[in-house]
């Protein structure tokens, strides 16, 4: 039987010679990526098909990847055009199909990893990379989001956009908290910045947060409690601000190897529909087993939806969101029952209904409107829990936020699925704001916040978007 939904969202797919797109995976800064079959062998690849301006993207992810082969690096396939609705050419790259899911999702869904659990993500990963490096090639980019897992389990590395070989032109890239200090040596590779992203790779699945600067981290034996000083040497050491201090990627995977042996993680849960039948497991999708698994993640640093800032006023631990500055347009727009569906599935419209949703709760928070915070979050998610929460403690020490404006920037959807859910990353700040007890009278000053690199995860309800999650992914050092 037709599935219309499917059949619509598929005749706006690019056409690619020899493919069938079926499904989108996602989109990212440069690129939107989709599920295909290759119509002679009916294998499933993975269409990259970059943006007109990034077009020169293409050709470079392709020479860096060329004629390399590893178990645990993505495979490219090479290159051919893709043919937008309207006849517009877009280059497109051809690439293996990683169904499982990514290392973010599994901190996300299931909170820190245990040393097992992190030895069968990393001991490949830096043998990839070390691989890499053997090569005369330089990832650049090695995040959490860029380390998925095929349908047996085991990690690879993607996203080679931004890789480099030795003799090539070099540029400066990377994902903050995960980015190598030290300025870009445009002259010659510079391995040492992968060990770092390694390091920070390390501490992110071992403590489900983005590592800061040495002088503002804490010690790893603080966050995790009981921890072999071999683990906290090799994870300081990738993580020296000196290049010179880190060990090479091999001695990563070679030294982690030694400590523990790998321990299998359920992938089940962090994998999209379409992915549901290339993955090699006779585990179903227990959506409820999700959700409990989901409240169990004590460790990970849940933050309301922008500030990931926990604030001690007159006793009260608040957690605060960044949203953009309220205007009555935005809030009306949140309150709005029917959306023009063509705007909600584009990523404008989402970053719209995204700075509306913020707005709106925003508002909520300040008027403590349980039913306002109910048209933004997702039923029974848990960013409602949270901002009940908050409210519930707010009303019991007889306090209100006054003047609560924050601002999100560099907003980006980086998934549009078409089940319906999105991931949009944004920075948010909360300006200076203030906190007025009811008691005595007094209002309470609260400095602005520092700004932070967040994930939202909306999903849609009813025919409009709500908020189901937020991921704290890395703090600015505020300066000056």
């Amino acid at each position: 039987m037709p599935n219309d939904a499917t059949d619509a969202a598929s005749s706006s797919f690019p056409v690619v010679q020899g493919y069938h797109l079926t499904d989108l995976i996602g989109r990212g800064s440069i690129s939107t990526v989709y599920l295909a079959q290759d119509v002679r062998t009916a294998d499933p690849r993975a269409i990259k098909v970059y943006d007109d301006a990034a077009s020169d993207f293409a050709a470079l992810e392709r020479d860096a990847l060329r004629g390399l082969s590893h178990p645990h690096l993505v495979r490219c396939y090479g290159g051919i055009e893709a043919e937008l609705p309207g006849g517009v050419l877009r280059e497109a790259n051809i690439f293996e199909y990683v169904p499982g899911g990514s290392a973010l999702n599994v901190v996300r869904s299931m909170g820190p990893q245990s040393l097992g659990q992190v030895s069968a993500i990393m001991v490949p990963l830096a043998s990839a990379v070390d691989y890499l490096h053997s090569q005369g090639v330089t990832h650049g980019d090695i995040t959490p989001d860029n380390v998925l897992f095929a349908g047996d389990g085991s990690p690879k590395l993607i996203d080679g956009s931004i890789a480099q070989r030795a003799g090539a032109r070099h540029f400066d890239a990377g994902t903050a908290g995960f980015h190598a200090p030290e300025p870009l040596d445009e002259d010659q590779l510079q391995p040492a910045r992968d060990v770092y992203s390694l390091g920070a790779m390390l501490w992110f699945l071992l403590t489900g947060r983005v590592p800061s600067l040495t002088s503002n981290r804490p010690a790893l034996s603080v966050m995790l409690g009981a921890v072999s000083s071999d683990l906290v040497d090799l994870v300081e050491a990738c993580l020296d601000e000196d290049p010179a201090g880190r060990p090479g990627a091999g001695d990563v995977a070679r030294r982690l190897r030694k400590m523990t042996s790998p321990e299998p993680i359920d992938i089940t849960v962090i994998s999209d529909d379409h992915a549901v039948p290339y993955l090699r497991t006779s585990h179903h999708f227990d959506r409820e087993a999700f959700r409990k698994r989901e409240r169990r993640r004590t460790r990970t640093m849940w933050t309301s939806i922008a500030a990931a800032a926990v604030l001690a006023v007159a006793g009260v631990m608040m957690m605060l969101m960044p949203s953009p500055q309220q205007d009555d347009e935005a809030v009306a727009l949140v309150a709005r029952t029917v959306q023009e569906e063509a705007v909600s599935e584009q990523p404008e419209g989402l970053i719209a209904e995204l700075e509306a949703l913020s707005a709106a709760r925003d508002k909520a928070l300040v008027e403590q409107d349980d039913a306002a915070l109910e048209s933004v979050h997702a039923a029974d998610s848990r960013s409602l829990n949270q901002d009940r929460r908050t409210v519930q403690e707010l009303k019991k020490n007889s306090l209100k936020y006054q003047d609560l404006q924050t601002t999100l920037t560099n907003v980006q959807v980086t998934e549009l699925a078409p089940a319906g859910k999105a991931t949009v990353r944004a920075d948010s700040r909360t300006s200076e704001f203030s906190v007025h007890r009811a008691t005595d009278g007094r209002v309470l000053p609260v400095n602005a916040l520092p700004t932070q690199q967040l994930e939202f995860t909306l999903v849609k309800e009813d025919n409009h978007w709500q908020i189901a999650d937020v991921a704290l992914l890395a703090e600015m050092t505020q300066t000056g």
